[in-house]
């Protein structure tokens, strides 16, 4: 029986082309230990290469987040140093829409590049432009008020303001509450930090998913080259364009008027955060109608024109979520607790930013284009009620709360 299944065996292989011979012909080598392709019979410091340089790789990346990350905090404080809150939402909404810009232009060019120049050039493009970008940064001018103040202070040989005093354990202690221990305890403890985190997570989350399941889905279905791959994140790239002009017509047109009002009556008080989320309550409904837009309309039968119209609507959408949903944060906890929010903004969101990756291709293998969108919009749709929920409840959540700065809220 086992002669007549190897005779068979060895019948069918006679048919096969020659790249399935010679896949054969290295099966037999291994079954005898002498195939000089199998790893199993490489020299010790041969097999451990390729780990050693995947770690490194990895370690170098991790380098890389660790030491550019700081740049996007900075920027956000920049921002509140210079411009004064009622005039804030410009800048920020600029700000907020080039870290989203930049993720989804990152693979349209590096699709040419590597098409053009091979893999390793996207790494030496990275470069170039950093180059480039950290130069400009020499010319910068110190925006902080307290140091500004010190600098003046001391060409004039006055005495300046007074420095922060306590000890070296002082200090390591109250950067590690404002950095880590606050953030976190915000985060769970604090329903607006914990869901609204959550809610810009997963939009952020949805943009890095797209990075890697855009190729996927246009090269399946509409037979996309490497290039027009690239092309496909034009869609995306086109609502981080549209989403700044929709957040400043809201803060012109319905958050200044309401704020122009409460000033013109003389009042003590402060407009109401809930305000701010007129950006959020708009895109909440966008995402998973664009979600479902995008499911459905990825079809071999209907032009890819109405799958990238319907990203374009998803980032929109993502990007009057996020931003508006910071700006109530903000506004919510006030200067001294603010910061603490955002960073536990920012910590969940690019956590989830790191997760979807990982199983976003196998979820569209699996499930087909259509149905894995449609969970991510059933997701997104479960999540939207948030903006809602705080604009009816959201100051009342507030009263009480260990991190409430005391201020006359007025609902206008």
């Amino acid at each position: 029986m086992a002669d007549s299944q190897t005779s068979g065996i060895e019948k069918g292989y006679k048919h096969v082309d020659m790249a399935d011979a010679q896949i054969y012909h290295a099966r037999d080598w291994t079954r005898t230990g002498t195939d000089p392709g199998n790893p199993e019979n490489w020299p010790f410091l041969k097999r451990a290469f390729p780990t050693a340089l995947v770690g490194a790789i990895a370690f170098l990346w991790f380098c890389a987040g660790l030491f550019g990350s700081p740049g996007i905090s900075i920027a956000s404080a920049t921002i509140a140093d210079i411009w004064p809150p009622q005039k804030r939402v410009i800048p920020m909404a600029a700000y907020y829409c080039l870290p989203w810009l930049g993720s989804v232009i990152g693979p349209l060019v590096g699709a040419f590049v590597v098409s053009s120049k091979g893999w390793r050039w996207t790494q030496w493009t990275i470069l170039f432009l950093t180059l480039v970008l950290f130069t400009l940064t020499l010319f910068m001018r110190e925006s902080y008020k307290p140091t500004i103040l010190q600098q003046r202070a001391s060409n004039l040989n006055i005495p300046g303001p007074p420095k922060p005093q306590g000890t070296t354990l002082q200090h390591i202690r109250f950067f590690s509450t404002s950095i880590i221990t606050r953030p976190l305890h915000m985060l769970f403890t604090e329903p607006i930090v914990g869901i609204l985190s959550l809610y810009t997570g997963f939009t952020f989350g949805l943009v890095a998913l797209f990075v890697t399941a855009n190729p996927y889905v246009f090269l399946t279905i509409h037979h996309f080259d490497l290039r027009a791959q690239g092309l496909s994140f034009l869609g995306l790239a086109t609502g981080c364009l549209l989403g700044p002009i929709l957040l400043i017509g809201i803060d012109k047109y319905i958050y200044t008027p309401k704020l122009i009002h409460l000033e013109s009556e003389n009042s003590r008080g402060s407009l109401s955060p809930k305000h701010r989320l007129y950006g959020a309550m708009l895109g909440s409904p966008l995402l998973p109608l664009s979600l479902f837009a995008f499911a459905w309309l990825s079809r071999p039968s209907i032009h890819w024109i109405l799958p990238l119209i319907a990203q374009a609507v998803f980032m929109l959408g993502s990007l009057t979520v996020y931003v508006s949903s910071t700006l109530y944060m903000i506004d919510t906890y006030g200067a001294r607790y603010a910061a603490s929010a955002v960073g536990a903004n920012a910590l969940l969101r690019y956590i989830l930013a790191a997760v979807f990756p990982l199983f976003s291709l196998s979820m569209y293998e699996g499930l087909g284009v259509g149905w894995a969108t449609s969970v991510l919009g059933f997701c997104a749709a479960a999540l939207g009620v948030a903006p809602w929920v705080f604009w009816r409840v959201g100051d009342n959540l507030k009263v009480g709360r260990a991190y409430r700065e005391d201020e006359e809220i007025i609902d206008a």
